[in-house]
């Protein structure tokens, strides 16, 4: 699987500036895979080590095909309005079942 031929097409940014009901913000992620199976990667919100904290992952859910694009896809993460929505960073790893990607593996696509 070559990873490079994944891209983030935005910037994950909260879909509104404000917090939403139940204080979470609500991300969406998109995401070309091109013609590689979008079941071969995760789209994850990551953040940095909150004070006392370890670093959080969530992984976000595949909600949509984009019009237009080959391989397009939507991804949805929401997380609790704890910290400022620019703590969270978009990412997508290379996903086998049973197998655990190290954080400073090469193969992860970070936002930029």
């Amino acid at each position: 699987m070559a990873l490079s031929k994944y891209c983030l097409l935005q910037p994950a940014l909260p879909i509104s500036g404000k917090k939403r009901k139940c204080d979470q913000y609500v991300f969406d992620i998109q995401v070309c895979v091109g013609e590689l199976d979008p079941n071969a990667i995760l789209a994850e919100l990551y953040a940095d080590n909150a004070p006392g904290g370890d670093p959080m992952r969530q992984e976000a859910t595949r909600i949509k095909q984009l019009v237009g694009a080959v391989g397009g896809y939507v991804y949805r993460g929401s997380e609790p309005a704890t910290r400022p929505p620019t703590d969270y960073t978009a990412r997508i790893i290379p996903h086998y079942d049973g197998v655990a990607v190290p954080l400073e593996a090469a193969r992860i696509l970070w936002q930029r």
